[in-house]
């Protein structure tokens, strides 16, 4: 599931909620929540901060304790 909005038509933020079922394990499941906020500077040039943490759902592979990330991108 994810929410999306954009203001000034330069900036914009994302929810993002990623449940998981693990079938090898009884099917246990799990979720990770990460929300992003980013810049579109240029015509092709974006950069964006996540922060993720899990919601629930310890030793459920695909979920993390928390996640941060810096990126950017170049689009032809």
């Amino acid at each position: 599931m994810v929410l999306r909005d954009t203001w000034r038509k330069a900036y914009w933020g994302k929810l993002t909620l990623k449940p998981i079922v693990d079938w090898q394990q009884k099917a246990k499941t799990g979720a990770v929540g990460e929300l992003e906020v980013g810049w579109d500077i240029g015509r092709h040039w974006s950069i964006w901060l996540m922060l993720g943490t899990r919601i629930w759902g310890g030793k459920v592979p695909s979920t993390y304790d928390q996640r941060v990330g810096i990126n950017g991108a170049y689009q032809f």
